[in-house]
């Protein structure tokens, strides 16, 4: 089986959508170009606007330093004028009398003082507001010397307003031009200021240098505010251009994106088409698997929820609508119980192990047969059975477990088939065994048994029809009573089929005894079994026809009283015969003695009831009175014990007795056994006298076997001898010896 790897299906994705992913890559590379392009340009403009504000302020301060320029030249040329008064002034006070000649010397002195000396002026002549114009002009000297060096080389400006710009070195060749006209003028106009700088930190003011920057300032301040105008024109129209071809870029940039994206769209919409076709296709073929496959299929997770798609036929299976979304434990609530679901929980989880090797482990799974309970549409209840098959689902790298695909099948028709076989198969061996059975039979014995089974059957069958003339619990001890009564007859004839069903039957009912309410419905699965007694029983006297059995003995069933030789045998060896199996279930032995039902001509069914009784007093004389061969030998008896049954007719009565030489009864388990079915105190059973405690030994339900079995251990067995009995209008006597022996007369009017 070929399997993808990883990198196969990479590459086979790659393959699919290499054009719409050229698409995808060109439109993403386009939109970072475009995203980058904006970015630098943005830069650039950010880096104009950096120099015009530059220029600008150059602009400003050329022009703050022109205005202070005048004002301090101004300031100079008024206080030159005030000394100039001052001194004229203070000549004319000189009176004549008191003049006195000047020597020659001194006025020549006078007259020959330099000029310049008359020109420079004091600070602390000139006002504070002069001063603070030439602190303003020394500032712009250095601000508009260090702005112009940034401008041509690059680098920081301080700017008037606290912040600071970062400019790049100039490369266009026409500002490179007019920052070297600036240059010119502004090195001789920086040299004056200079020298005014020098004369300012001497404190005087020379007016003469004030003059010539007046003249200097008025004369290349045009000139000079000229170029700067010009870069900053400069600048606009290569901004403008620039911005121009931003937006063409831009422009193609978007179209040619408007057209990826279409492009892309127009792609995947075409796949997305293409690829809806094919789900669709193979979603309609998907829902007709699922709604025409037999199966039930659905995927559970670990936690094992149902998933939300599923098979049509799997509600049909389970007999449950909406099952998506549910868990598995959900769905089968009420199904399967706890135990069962603990393990499908474990059986999961070892599925989702990858370590664990998912063929070892399918025999673990605990829902291969599950049985479904459900209604038809008419109310009835009907069952199905169901079997869950569990696969791993993997990934595409093989490796790990997404999910269970579980599988349910309906398989009532297999396993009805596989009962019907095994049934077929146990009636064929059970046919072939009772052929057996019967060709080593005494059919005088076998016949017999029949005939009185087939009546005991009706007397059942009519129980069961009497639904509104008998209370429903009496019905059921009726029924019982009869039922152990019948399961002895099949054991002393060794039909151990029968004896099975007789057994299944006193289960059934013994469970309806313990119910605290009835109704007639309980007794259905009694019915069935009642059934397959009848056809067993039908069965077994067919093959005694075809075996040629039947009609040699008809008359001894028919006309016993005139066959009294073989009845005493058939007496004698239905009695004998079924206390050697009892005794030899029991592990003991007994030898029957069997006195008198030779010389008894009564009724069938007179004689039925004798054989009833005889039976459960021989079973029970057995059973709880004969001792095993080891106590026996002990307490000083013979191994093997007596048992003596008698029939005797004298003064219109027949007269039963059952006698053993076992142990006797043993009262004081009497005595724990009434305490135990709740029927006294331990305080009121020590004062029980014997007859009383014989009254608990014929009450239904008591036994003092220590185990239950074929033979005893239910309470059914004296509670028949004691109705049996009463029906017939009997009386019955009791005594007992402890270690020697049980004596049970029973005294019958004769009918």
């Amino acid at each position: 089986m070929t399997t993808n790897t990883p990198n196969s299906i990479q590459t086979n994705i790659v393959k699919k959508y290499s054009s719409l992913l050229i698409l995808v890559g060109s439109f993403f590379t386009l939109i970072l170009v475009l995203a980058l392009l904006t970015y630098f340009t943005t830069k650039r403009f950010e880096q104009v606007a950096n120099t015009q504000k530059v220029l600008l302020q150059q602009s400003v301060i050329t022009q703050e330093l022109t205005q202070n320029l005048l004002n301090i030249n101004l300031y100079g040329t008024n206080q030159l004028a005030a000394n100039t008064a001052v001194q004229a002034a203070s000549a004319a006070t000189i009176p004549a009398n008191n003049q006195t000649a000047i020597p020659t010397t001194a006025a020549s002195q006078v007259n020959t003082q330099p000029e310049n000396i008359a020109t420079q002026i004091p600070f602390d002549t000139l006002p504070q507001t002069a001063l603070y114009r030439i602190a303003d002009i020394e500032k712009a000297r250095v601000i508009f010397n260090d702005t112009l060096k940034a401008l041509k080389e690059g680098g920081r400006v301080n700017m008037l307003d606290g912040s600071v710009v970062e400019l790049e070195r100039a490369d266009d060749v026409e500002i490179l031009n007019h920052l070297n006209h600036i240059e010119q003028i502004w090195i001789p106009y920086e040299g004056l200021l200079a020298n005014f700088s020098n004369g300012i930190q001497n404190k005087i003011l020379d007016k003469n240098i004030s003059d010539y920057l007046v003249d200097y300032t008025r004369l290349y301040n045009k000139p000079l505010q000229a170029e700067l105008n010009s870069i900053t024109n400069n600048l606009n129209i290569t901004t403008s251009n620039n911005a121009a071809i931003l937006r063409t870029i831009q422009i193609l940039g978007v179209i040619l994106a408007v057209i990826i994206f279409t492009l892309i769209v127009f792609r995947v919409l075409k796949r997305l088409v293409r690829t809806d076709t094919q789900l669709d296709f193979a979603k309609r073929q998907t829902d007709d698997i699922m709604n025409t496959v037999n199966e039930g299929l659905f995927l559970i997770n670990k936690d094992l929820v149902i998933a939300e798609q599923y098979s049509a036929k799997l509600e049909e299976i389970l007999c449950q609508k909406n099952i998506a979304g549910r868990t598995l434990y959900d769905l089968l609530q009420g199904i399967i119980n706890q135990k069962d679901m603990n393990t499908t929980k474990l059986f999961v989880d070892q599925l989702y192990n990858h370590w664990v090797v998912e063929e070892l482990i399918q025999d673990l799974n605990p829902l291969k047969k599950v049985a479904v309970s459900y209604l038809d549409e008419y109310g009835f209840a009907h069952q199905k059975f169901v079997e869950f098959s569990f696969l791993r689902v993997l990934d595409e790298s093989q490796t790990q477990v997404e999910s269970v695909f579980v599988s349910v099948v309906d398989i009532t028709k297999e396993i009805r088939l596989q009962e019907q076989m095994e049934k077929d198969r146990v009636q064929h061996d059970s046919q072939i065994e009772m052929i057996g059975y019967l060709l080593n039979t005494d059919s005088h014995q076998l016949l017999r048994f029949i005939s009185e089974t087939k009546e005991r059957l009706e007397r059942m069958n009519n129980i069961l029809k009497q639904d509104n003339t008998i209370n429903l619990r009496d019905k059921t001890e009726q029924l019982y009573r009869e039922t152990h009564s019948l399961k002895g007859d099949a054991s002393a004839v060794k039909l151990a089929s029968l004896v099975g069903l007789a057994e299944k039957q006193e289960e059934m009912l013994k469970q309806l005894k313990s119910r605290m309410k009835l109704k007639g419905d309980d007794f259905l699965p009694f019915t069935v079994t009642l059934d397959e007694m009848i056809n067993m029983v039908s069965f077994i006297e067919s093959l005694l026809q075809r075996l040629n059995l039947q009609d040699s003995t008809s008359v001894r069933i028919s006309e016993p009283s005139n066959a009294q030789s073989e009845n005493v045998s058939y007496w004698k060896s239905y009695f004998s015969q079924y206390a050697q199996e009892i005794a030899h279930r029991q592990g003991k032995k007994v030898v029957v003695q069997v006195l008198g039902f030779d010389d008894m001509a009564r009724s069938e069914q007179t004689m039925s009831i004798y054989k009833d009784i005889t039976t459960q007093l021989l079973k029970n004389a057995i059973v709880h009175g004969i001792e095993t061969p080891a106590e026996r030998n002990s307490m000083g008896k013979p191994q093997t014990g007596v048992v003596i049954l008698s029939l005797e007719s004298h003064h219109n009565k027949d007269h039963l007795q059952v006698k053993d030489d076992g142990k006797g009864i043993d009262w004081d388990k009497l005595r724990e056994k009434a305490v135990e079915a709740g029927l006294y105190s331990s305080k009121e059973v020590a004062q029980l006298s014997s007859k009383d405690l014989l009254n608990v030994m014929f009450q239904s339900g008591i036994s003092t076997a220590s185990a239950q079995d074929e033979d005893a251990g239910r309470g059914v067995g004296m509670d028949i001898v004691k109705q049996l009995s009463h029906d017939m209008g009997a009386k019955m006597n009791v005594s007992s010896s402890a270690k020697q022996f049980t004596q049970i007369h029973i005294s019958f009017p004769q009918k």
